[in-house]
């Protein structure tokens, strides 16, 4: 997690630039029921990322949520699993609309130096220090 607020703390300025206003939080597995489910031994568990982060342009909001882990642990296969079947839909992720607001949501693992071990179908969730920014970015 200290990797990940210091490659964030370079990148403040150009988000501030690229958006029309963006907030983040850590997210407390004890305070806050934000979760993504997902399955483990029959078992439905909640998967609570250490960060979500909102970002606003015009009419879109995309809602990034952000776990800083290794690469080493299986589990985050799973998670990622749990994450397709509440938002995509066809391989491609779902839009949700509130009144004129359309709504993304993504989801991105942090390593600093562990993305040569995620094997490609899980990769593309994956961000490190170099791609940080590219990945927070609106698509």
């Amino acid at each position: 997690e200290v990797n990940f607020i210091k490659s964030l703390l370079e990148i403040l300025d150009d988000l501030d630039r690229h958006y029309d206003w963006w907030m983040f939080s850590k997210l407390d597995e004890h305070l806050d029921n934000v979760y993504i489910p997902y399955f483990e031994q029959g078992k439905i568990r909640k998967f609570i990322p250490d960060f979500i982060f909102w970002f606003f342009k015009g009419d879109e909001c995309t809602i990034h949520f952000i776990d800083p882990k290794g690469a080493g642990r299986s589990e985050y296969q799973l998670k990622i699993d749990g994450y397709e079947r509440v938002f995509k839909e066809n391989g491609k992720e779902k839009v949700f609309k509130k009144g004129k607001l359309r709504i993304k949501v993504k989801l991105h693992l942090y390593t600093d130096k562990e993305l040569l071990r995620i094997g490609e179908k899980y990769r593309n969730y994956w961000l490190d220090t170099d791609n940080l920014f590219q990945i927070l970015k609106m698509e």
